[in-house]
């Protein structure tokens, strides 16, 4: 009879220690996985502020920024002048492009930068290109300015060193040509952008956070690279003394309010110029006394794709035009996710994003992005 007895006992114990230990990996994944992608962590403003507070339409037109200009200064080729003009825009995002990746800028028109999308025209898309010095691939571009509308071009040759000015280029051309928009952001054109999740973010901001507001995904403690001096992220100590970078957003995208841009454009026309946009944008912003806000729907790795996860962040890096457009497809023909199956395609994201870290060439593909 004790035998008789003993298999149930035993199996009682298996069945509780499984259930134990399911339940403290579900705890540890609720711990270390969840996000809550709409979550705004505001950081601490930086020191007295070395441009003036009131920063408006009226101020930019009656001060000469000519003598401030250095190398900022330049002449649009394509402009765009009416893109904004008789429009209530709430948003405009312009993605940075170079002029070879044609086929990155129409994947984006096809998929989340498709302005048909937004009806009303609050929502307007842009492509910030510059000069290339292939005769060829210029007139390429000159015939996709025409054909497309969506283009506005620097007069200035297009390098990744250039991508500060082309950067300062964005924000000169939103307070010039767009200066009644809300909101502006900032992307590459290896992004995927959830333009409906970030609207409905910003429009969630309370009134004290929409002020000077510049949010994306937070570096800190970032030092410059010193050696070697060929390598991409090189920075010497002429271009930036300190050991240490401010804080600043990750260049792959981020949002500023029309205030922020006005502070922040006429801060870069007041501060040296160095290679790294993003840094050189932390700079500025700390210059202006504006403090970046972190926040977790922008991420500046690539997300392990699932619909559930990509509904819900803002930002995702490194596609190639043929990812985008199957991401797409799957996301418009799949079904509302539920909340269990929301939680669970976060996990195996944040997962495969932290294994991207480590081992980028095996998630995201080393020659992806030569689309």
């Amino acid at each position: 009879m004790a035998g008789w007895y003993k298999f149930p006992v035993q199996r009682s114990k298996t069945f509780v220690n499984v259930l134990a230990a399911t339940m403290f990996l579900l705890i540890v994944n609720m711990c270390v996985f969840w996000t809550d992608f709409n979550h705004v962590v505001k950081y601490g403003h930086y020191g007295a502020a070395t441009v003036p507070s009131k920063i408006d339409d009226l101020f930019i037109r009656r001060t000469d920024l000519s003598s401030l200009a250095h190398r900022h200064m330049y002449r649009f080729v394509s402009s765009l002048e009416d893109k904004c003009k008789g429009k209530d825009v709430f948003l405009v995002v312009v993605v940075t492009s170079a002029p070879a990746h044609v086929k990155r800028r129409n994947a984006i028109r096809k998929t989340w930068g498709n302005e048909t999308m937004f009806p009303h025209g609050n929502v307007r898309i842009l492509f910030a290109l510059v000069h290339s010095d292939n005769a060829h691939l210029e007139t390429s571009v000159q015939r996709e300015v025409q054909t497309r509308g969506d283009i506005i071009q620097g007069d200035f040759r297009d390098s990744y060193r250039n991508m500060t000015t082309k950067t300062v280029m964005i924000l000169r051309w939103a307070v010039t040509f767009c200066s009644g928009a809300k909101y502006v952001m900032k992307t590459d054109d290896d992004m995927f952008v959830n333009i409906k999740t970030l609207v409905s973010h910003l429009q969630s901001l309370e009134l004290e956070v929409r002020t000077d507001l510049f949010m994306g995904a937070i570096q800190t403690g970032v030092r410059p690279v010193r050696r070697p001096r060929n390598d991409r992220y090189y920075v010497s100590k002429e271009d930036f003394s300190d050991d240490v970078y401010p804080d600043y957003l990750s260049g792959t995208g981020y949002v500023m309010s029309m205030g922020a841009v006005r502070r922040l454009y006429v801060t870069a026309l007041m501060t040296s110029s160095m290679p790294m946009e993003d840094v050189y944008m932390g700079i500025c912003a700390e210059r202006a006394g504006i403090a970046p806000r972190s926040h977790s729907g922008f991420t500046f790795h690539r997300f392990g794709f699932t619909v559930c996860t990509h509904r819900q962040i803002v930002t995702s890096h490194h596609y190639s035009p043929t990812e985008l457009l199957t991401m797409w497809d799957a996301l418009q023909r799949s079904p509302e996710c539920g909340w269990v199956r929301g939680h669970f395609s976060t996990i195996y994201a944040k997962a495969v994003n932290r294994l991207s870290m480590i081992l980028p060439c095996l998630f995201i593909g080393c020659g992806a992005m030569e689309e």
